[in-house]
């Protein structure tokens, strides 16, 4: 089979503290083990307050840019 190959644009996705509305959810690399889907604890980085989710922020999105 052969290659082929198309350009792709990264796109940084955060979250919003809901508590603060000023910091960003940092991914603390813990994990509850007894869910699935897994859930990682998160800490805002200016409150420190703390959530779980399902994904890990902040993470890296691509998307494929479309010919002009």
């Amino acid at each position: 089979m052969s290659e082929t190959h198309s350009m792709m644009r990264a796109r940084r996705i955060d979250y919003i503290c809901d508590r603060c509305s000023e910091g960003c959810m940092v991914g603390t690399d813990v994990a509850n083990l007894t869910t699935l889907p897994l859930q990682y604890i998160h800490r805002c980085n200016i409150c420190g307050w703390t959530a779980v989710f399902a994904k890990i922020y902040p993470h890296v999105e691509y998307v494929q840019e479309t010919a002009q």
